[in-house]
């Protein structure tokens, strides 16, 4: 018998049984370990024959040899007859690795595995499904007869969406045994930061302090190391960051502090953060009383 298919059973007393199941042998004897966990089947009954269904999959009933009984009503079992369980001819697939991330306009791989079940020998044909706008999948090879491997590169171009994506592989052969699997696809955007701060302005009076957050943003995969700089300052404030730099993202704390002899008035203060060649700047107010 094989997993989840039927088979039939001859027995006079058909109409009257209740119940069929499986014991395992405990050993290579007729003795059996009445401690095994019974696994019942489904059957029907016809005139003097039980259509019977194999259990669902090994992890209900591993591949091997078992008794099988018929109870009746009564719950009288039968003379055991000895059946194998064996795997049916199938195969199994699985993708690694279960996540990648690529650049809007790069590309990346997974490898696809096919493992034959039950002596399966069939050739597996491979596809694709769940890829965002503009992103390609081809497989390397198409097909795989038995067991192997096959890579998946997936392409994208530069207006692919950015997100995360489930891409679902599904593998079918001639036997109309299909069976499939899925991966996630992170797109990630161009490798940028952004820059803000808060409050939009503060109020200070001279021969004191006040402070701005300063919040530094990670586009994409960005991971760069962004040093900040201040700007646009009258003599005799001071102005310092802590930290003074930020890693992909994160706050940098901007204090600026007057002394007592700093010129009154209202100022726009720029703050710029610089990773590299690239830079982006935002604006505060402060006002000095």
């Amino acid at each position: 018998m094989s997993y989840g298919n039927a088979f039939t059973v001859q027995t006079p007393n058909a109409a009257n049984i209740n119940s069929v199941v499986l014991v395992r042998n405990g050993a290579v004897t007729h003795a059996f370990d009445m401690d095994q966990r019974v696994v019942g089947l489904a059957f029907t009954a016809g005139v003097g024959t039980l259509t019977v269904t194999g259990p669902p999959n090994g992890n209900i009933a591993p591949p091997g040899y078992y008794m099988l009984f018929l109870l009746d009503n009564t719950g009288v079992p039968s003379i055991a007859s000895f059946v194998q369980v064996a795997q049916a001819p199938d195969f199994s697939l699985s993708a690694s690795p279960a996540s990648q991330s690529v650049m809007q306009g790069n590309g990346t791989s997974y490898t696809i595995n096919v493992t034959a079940l039950g002596g399966y020998s069939g050739t597996v044909g491979l596809s694709v499904s769940g890829l965002p706008t503009g992103a390609t999948g081809t497989f390397n090879p198409a097909s795989i007869a038995g067991s192997g491997a096959s890579t998946l590169t997936i392409g994208t171009v530069s207006s692919t969406p950015a997100g995360s994506y489930k891409l679902t592989i599904t593998g079918t052969d001639g036997a109309s045994l299909t069976h499939t699997t899925s991966v996630t696809l992170l797109v990630n955007g161009p490798s940028d930061f952004t820059i803000s701060a808060t409050p939009a302005s503060r109020t200070v009076s001279a021969g004191s302090s006040t402070s701005y957050t300063v919040n530094i943003g990670g586009l994409g995969s960005f991971s760069g190391t962004v040093s900040l700089t201040v700007s646009g300052l009258p003599r005799k404030i001071n102005a310092s960051f802590n930290p003074s730099s930020v890693v992909g993202s994160g706050t940098s704390t901007l204090k600026v502090s007057p002394n007592p002899q700093a010129p009154h008035g209202t100022y726009t203060v720029t703050i710029t953060g610089s990773s590299g060649a690239t830079s982006h700047s935002t604006t505060v107010g402060l006002t000095v009383q």
